[in-house]
C-alpha cells in the first residue's frame, strides 16, 4: 500500500513538471478595434475611387480581424465623423496593444497589395487615427507615344490655319521644340502642351503636301522618358471645293469661330474649330456676367486653351479644352454644348462626360450628358452659363461604393509585401459579413501574406499527461487486487 501511495505520488508530481514546462499563451480577451482614415496617393497621385485600403499588426500575438476600407472620393478614405467609414482593425490579445500597424494599398485595377511607405501604433486610447498613406508601385519606364494627328497622316485640309496636333498616350512636356518641324512651312511660336495634346503653330499654309516632324527627345512624358523615335505625318493643303452662292460658308475651322450671325441668340448654333459648339433652343435668353442681355451670337466664341487648373485622379483627358465666351454668361435656361472627344484617349469600358471649370472653387464638376455620338466622336451636355469646358473619361466602374465594408480576418504578416502578387502558400480563406445593399464592396481577391495562429500544444500535451497517470493507477490498482486474491 505505501508503494503504491509513492507511485501515484510520483506520477502526479510528473504530471505537473509536464505541465510547468509548456509555455502558457496569452489568454483570448477584447480588446477595443484601432480605427483610421486619412489620405492616400498612389505613384504620387490622388488613388482612385475603388481602391481598396487593408492593414494588419506587426508580430501579433492574436488574430486579427480588418475591415477594408474602399476610396469613395479620390485622394482620401473614410472621415473623421462618428458618421464616416474607417479602416477598422482588431485583436483578440492585449499584448498588441502599441505594435506596430502596416498598410496595405490595392489601387484600382491592381492585381494585388502593395505595402504603404507609413505604419502606426495600435491605439484605441485617442480615437480614430488620422494618416496620410502613400505608395509606389512599378516604376514608369515606357516612353511616349503619338497615337493620333490632326490632320491625319495622308489626309487633307481646306483651311490655310488648320490646327497640328499631336496626341500622345499619356500626359508629357515639351522638352526641346527646335526639334519640332513643319517642311514646306515655318513653326511661327513655341508648341504648346494641354496635357497629352502637342499643339504645334505654323505660318499660313497655302495648297501644297506638308510633313510635320517631332523628333526624339522632343517631347517626354511627366516621369521624364523621352519620346524614343522621330515621328513624322504628312498632310495635303487643298482648296475649298465649294464656292460663292449667296453667302455661303467655307473653309476648314479654327481655333474661334461663330458660324452664325443675327440680332438675336435663340435659336441659333455657334460652332468652333474641330467640332465644337454651342446650341441655343428658341425661347433662352442669355446676359453677360455684368447682367447685360447678349443681342448677338457675333459675341460667342469657342478657343482652344489649356488646362486652367488641375483635374481629379480619377479623370482622364478625353479631348481638348474649349473657352466658351463671353466668360460668365449666363442663360434663362439649358443650352447645350457638344466637343469632340478622341477615341483613342477613351479606354473600353469608360464613357467620356464633360466638366466645366469652377474658378472659384479652383474644381472641375461634370455636367449632365445629353448624348454621346460613338460615329462622330463628341459629347453633347446640358449647361447654362459660359466658362471651360473640357471632356474627360472616367471608367464605368468608378461610381462611389456603399458605405458598408468587408470584414476580412487575417493573421499577421511575417514581412512587408514586396510585389502586388501576394504569396498563395500563405494565403488565408476570405470571408465577407457584407451587408447584401453593399454589393459594390467586394472583398480583395487576395491578402497580405499570414503566419499560423497559435496551437494549444501545451493543453494537449497535459491532458496526455493525466491520462497516462490514470493508466498507471488503473493497472496498480488491478495488481494489487490479483495479489490479494492469490492469497
Amino acid at each position: 500500500m505505501r508503494n503504491l501511495k509513492g507511485i501515484i505520488s510520483m506520477a502526479v508530481l510528473v504530471a505537473l513538471l509536464a505541465s510547468m514546462l509548456v509555455p502558457v499563451t496569452a489568454s483570448a480577451e477584447p480588446v477595443t478595434p484601432a480605427s483610421f482614415y486619412g489620405t492616400v496617393t498612389v505613384d504620387g497621385a490622388n488613388a482612385a475611387i475603388g481602391t481598396v485600403i487593408s492593414g494588419s499588426v506587426v508580430d501579433a500575438e492574436g488574430t486579427i480581424t480588418v475591415e477594408t476600407i474602399t476610396v469613395k472620393t479620390a485622394g482620401s478614405f473614410g472621415g473623421k465623423s462618428s458618421l464616416d467609414g474607417k479602416l477598422v482593425i482588431s485583436t483578440d490579445n492585449s499584448a498588441d496593444i502599441g505594435k506596430t500597424v502596416e498598410f496595405y494599398i490595392k489601387p484600382k485595377g491592381s492585381a494585388g497589395y502593395f505595402t504603404a511607405n507609413e505604419t502606426s501604433t495600435y491605439n484605441y486610447e485617442s480615437g480614430a487615427q488620422e494618416i496620410a498613406l502613400t505608395v509606389e508601385t512599378t516604376e514608369d519606364i515606357t516612353p511616349p507615344e503619338v497615337i493620333s494627328t490632326s490632320p491625319t497622316n495622308g489626309g487633307s485640309t481646306t483651311s490655310s490655319s488648320t490646327a497640328v496636333k499631336a496626341t500622345f498616350s499619356e500626359s508629357i512636356q515639351l522638352i526641346d521644340a527646335d526639334l519640332i518641324t513643319i517642311t514646306n512651312s515655318t513653326v511661327t511660336a513655341t508648341p504648346t502642351v494641354a496635357s497629352a495634346i502637342l499643339t504645334i503653330p505654323h505660318a499660313s499654309f497655302s495648297n501644297g503636301s506638308y510633313t510635320v516632324n517631332i523628333g526624339a527627345g522632343a517631347v517626354a512624358d511627366l516621369a521624364g522618358n523621352l519620346l524614343a523615335d522621330n515621328y513624322t505625318w504628312t498632310f495635303t493643303k487643298k482648296s475649298s471645293s465649294g464656292g460663292g452662292g449667296g453667302g455661303g460658308g467655307g473653309g476648314g475651322s479654327s481655333s474661334s469661330t461663330t458660324t452664325t450671325t443675327s440680332s438675336g441668340i435663340s435659336g441659333h448654333s455657334i460652332s468652333g474649330a474641330d467640332g465644337a459648339s454651342v446650341s441655343i433652343p428658341s425661347g433662352v435668353t442669355g446676359k453677360n456676367k455684368n447682367g447685360l442681355v447678349i443681342t448677338s451670337t457675333s459675341s460667342i466664341t469657342l478657343t482652344q486653351v489649356v488646362s486652367p487648373g488641375a483635374y481629379p485622379g480619377n479623370f482622364q483627358i478625353g479631348g481638348l479644352f474649349f473657352n466658351v465666351e463671353p466668360n460668365g454668361a449666363t442663360f434663362s435656361d439649358n443650352i447645350t454644348i457638344t466637343l469632340p472627344y478622341d477615341p483613342a484617349l477613351v479606354p473600353e469600358g469608360s464613357v467620356p462626360f464633360i466638366s466645366w471649370y469652377n474658378s472659384t472653387t479652383g474644381t472641375w464638376e461634370a455636367l449632365v450628358t445629353a448624348s454621346i455620338d460613338y460615329v462622330n466622336h463628341t459629347v453633347t451636355a446640358y449647361t447654362k452659363h459660359f466658362t471651360v469646358f473640357a471632356v474627360f473619361t472616367m471608367t464605368k466602374e468608378t461610381s462611389a461604393p456603399t458605405e458598408a465594408t468587408p470584414s476580412v480576418t487575417i493573421t499577421t504578416p511575417v514581412s512587408p509585401v514586396a510585389t502586388p502578387t501576394i504569396p498563395p502558400s500563405s494565403t488565408p480563406v476570405i470571408t465577407t459579413s457584407t451587408p447584401a445593399a453593399s454589393s459594390s464592396s467586394a472583398a480583395p481577391a487576395s491578402v497580405p501574406p499570414t503566419t499560423p495562429a497559435q496551437s494549444n500544444t501545451g493543453l494537449i500535451v497535459t491532458i496526455i499527461v493525466i491520462v497516462v497517470v490514470v493508466i498507471l493507477v488503473v493497472v496498480l490498482v488491478v495488481n494489487k487486487n490479483k495479489k490479494k486474491s492469490g492469497k
